[in-house]
């Protein structure tokens, strides 16, 4: 499962430089204590928009904002969850810009190094 990097881009309320990073789940962006990606800026909606990951890819929603959510200068209100693609996508939520991307999912390659690593130790030590 991939993990995806949140970052504020461009903020008039934070620092432009704090990310976080999601395991795959789904969370609410928002100026709500409750939002998991709390955005301080005041043309963001308590319960703004919301990230999900289902059917092995990341969505972001606009859950009834009262500013909207921009994605490529297109209001996404209304219209069910969008994709965001492995290459990234910028998010106009009030005056934050957040970026998402997607990141490589190398969970399954550190699975296999441990395995790997396990079966070396099992032969050496017989």
């Amino acid at each position: 499962m991939k993990r995806l990097l949140v970052r504020v881009k461009r903020s008039f309320f934070e620092p432009a430089w704090r990310e976080m990073t999601l395991e795959p789940g789904t969370y609410l962006i928002g100026r709500s204590p409750e939002a998991h990606v709390l955005l301080p800026d005041r043309l963001v909606s308590r319960r703004h928009a919301r990230i999900s990951y289902f059917d092995g890819k990341w969505y972001i929603q606009d859950i009834g904002s009262r500013n909207g959510t921009y994605v490529k200068g297109e209001d996404i209100r209304g219209k069910g969850p969008i994709p965001i693609p492995d290459s990234g996508l910028e998010v106009l939520l009030g005056t934050t810009i957040l970026e998402l991307k997607p990141l490589e999912d190398v969970s399954g390659e550190r699975e296999r190094s441990k395995g790997e690593a396990g079966k070396g130790e099992e032969s050496s030590g017989g």
